[in-house]
């Protein structure tokens, strides 16, 4: 991260940063991209990211490239200006029911060429430049050589350049909030844009597209279209990236912390430091600081969820929940001894908190393979082609999002009697993390680990749903080594973690979680519980269930 912090609104001045190794990747392939198209076609490209991740930023970074580095002129607009731009040209929907691919690729060929003639005459003009041009921020920017600096390039240069209308990068962003006029408009039974980026591919397209997607809706294009462009889909970062992007080390419980609430986004680093700023440290006070930090409504989504966290704390004391909001500002493992706090060990024996209490710590390859053991004993586990490396890596990312320095993790719960362990290791560990660990494959995995994620999907439902009994036949060892590790024996030199459950339920899932906040909607969470419930429940329609969330995954708040 830069000395000014994570920028929430991309303007012509964001500088693109590569924050980790598969940033750089996605950045120099769109680069790429765009130079390539002169050689005689490329691969369009769609840049795929959900709320945060830096969508927008990436779009801003390649429309600047291709002015700099290519010497190729940029527009820029969303799909539902080019469809505005499109009907009246085409007399629909009066004259026109619909139109054909090839119409559309020759009519967006004439807009691109009248819209950058449009740009020509205001830069050459030297009469300045307004919002209605297809420029990036023209409508802020108004003064011809102010943008021309921004940009990087002379007036001059501008001026030449927005002269050529032969090659010119075309970014469309916000695809999926116009995607279904755009399939009504054309008629097509492989993705309204096939011959679009076929004649992209093969060099006989005079503009070169590069559309912007939320992650959700870009599983609604068809397959035949989908094949034919290179999709940069933005990671999420990694607990371990999160120093090397602020610029300093900072303390483990902090970093983790931020990684849970940013769900890490890039774009939501910054308000997660700035939310953690507000835990002073001590038990005391805890919870209602966590339900009183200020602006975490970011793109009409709540970042916290009281509520939601309130359900999960059941009927108990509130020293319980300052205890269990203790350990979501910390999620790492912390001595009791160090906490200063009075009679701990026996007031934590009486007050029941969600939370993991352990004499010793487990390396989280332990509980990591634990829970493997678990999946392949499932049924189900030969019906499916799942990737027990995919799965791995995400259960250890979650675990080492909860760990100390050493990779070790509170496991267990010391304070509770031996035949409640099985259901507190199922709603406190188990179930949340498979439920977050099918979360992240269903969004960084990818269409070629897709019997992965159906497979994480129906193991959530069956931990969540079947009785213990049922869940302790498949996972046996993991209950058992929570249970080994709970031996009612406490003492101040044990430890307190969080549990996934508390930490699960502060910080819903931007997937799959349809009890979500929206500010500024007037539909309540009931109703949209209703609402989405049956794509829920359906465990071969993930694209169902991803297309549902589509319109909220869109919005990059930086």
């Amino acid at each position: 991260m830069s000395g000014n912090g994570v920028r929430r609104t991309p303007t012509l001045e964001t500088e693109w940063e590569d924050l980790t190794e598969r940033h750089r990747d996605r950045r120099t392939r769109g680069e790429a991209n765009i130079a390539r198209f002169s050689d005689g076609g490329a691969n369009a490209s769609y840049v795929v990211g959900a709320i945060g991740a830096g969508k927008t930023q990436l779009l801003t970074h390649l429309y600047k490239y291709s002015y700099t580095e290519v010497g190729q002129p940029a527009l820029f607009l969303s799909l539902g200006k080019l469809i505005d731009l499109l009907e009246p040209e085409i007399g629909y929907p009066g004259e026109t029911q619909s139109i054909s691919q090839e119409q559309f690729h020759s009519e967006v060929e004439k807009i691109v060429e009248r819209e950058l003639a449009r740009v020509h005459e205001a830069v050459s003009s030297g009469g300045g430049l307004s919002s209605d041009l297809l420029l990036l921020d023209a409508g802020r920017v108004s003064d011809v050589e102010e943008y021309a600096e921004l940009l990087g390039i002379s007036v001059d240069r501008l001026t030449e350049m927005t002269s050529q209308s032969d090659e010119v990068t075309l970014i469309v962003d916000e695809m999926e909030e116009s995607y279904a006029r755009l399939e009504e408009l054309i008629r097509s039974t492989t993705g309204p844009l096939r011959d679009t980026v076929d004649k992209i591919q093969s060099g006989k397209s005079k503009f070169y597209l590069i559309g912007g997607f939320g992650y959700a809706s870009v599983h609604e294009i068809g397959e035949a279209e989908y094949r034919r462009v290179e999709t940069l889909t933005l990671p999420i970062i990694k607990p371990d990236n999160i120093d090397d992007i602020f610029g300093e080390t900072l303390p483990l419980a902090q970093r983790n912390f931020i990684w849970w609430m940013s769900r890490g986004r890039p774009g939501w680093l910054e308000t997660a430091q700035e939310a953690h700023e507000y835990h002073s440290g001590e038990i005391d006070g805890a919870y209602d600081t966590l339900g009183e930090i200020p602006g975490t409504t970011m793109s009409r989504v709540s970042m916290l969820s009281m509520e939601d966290l309130e359900e999960f704390c059941g009927d108990i004391s509130h020293d319980a929940r300052d205890v269990t909001a203790y350990t979501i500002f910390t999620p790492t493992p912390t001595q009791l001894d160090t906490l200063g706090e009075e009679d701990l060990v026996s007031r934590l024996q009486r007050m029941s908190a969600p939370v993991m209490l352990a004499d010793g710590l487990l390396d989280i390859e332990t509980v990591t393979e634990a829970f493997l053991d678990g999946v392949q004993s499932r049924d189900s586990y030969e019906q499916y082609d799942v990737s027990d490396q995919v799965i791995r890596r995400y259960v250890r990312r979650f675990l080492k999002s909860i760990s100390n320095s050493d990779d070790q993790v509170v496991f267990g719960d010391a304070v509770s009697a031996t035949f409640q362990h099985g259901e507190i290791c199922r709603d406190r560990m188990l179930g949340p993390l498979a439920e977050r660990v099918h979360d992240l494959a269903l969004e960084e995995a990818g269409e070629e680990h897709q019997e992965t994620i159906d497979f994480l999907y129906e193991l959530a439902q069956f931990i969540d749903n079947t009785d213990m009994t049922s869940l302790s036949r498949d996972f046996d060892e993991f209950i058992e080594v929570f249970s080994d590790n709970s031996p009612s024996d406490l003492t101040e030199s044990g430890y307190i973690g969080p549990a996934f459950g508390s930490l699960v339920a502060i910080f819903p899932s931007l997937i799959t979680n349809p009890r979500l906040t929206f500010a500024g909607t007037a539909t309540t969470e009931s109703e949209q519980f209703s609402e989405l419930v049956g794509i829920l429940s359906s465990m071969d329609a993930p694209e169902s269930r991803l297309a549902e969330l589509g319109e909220i995954m869109t919005e990059d708040p930086r």
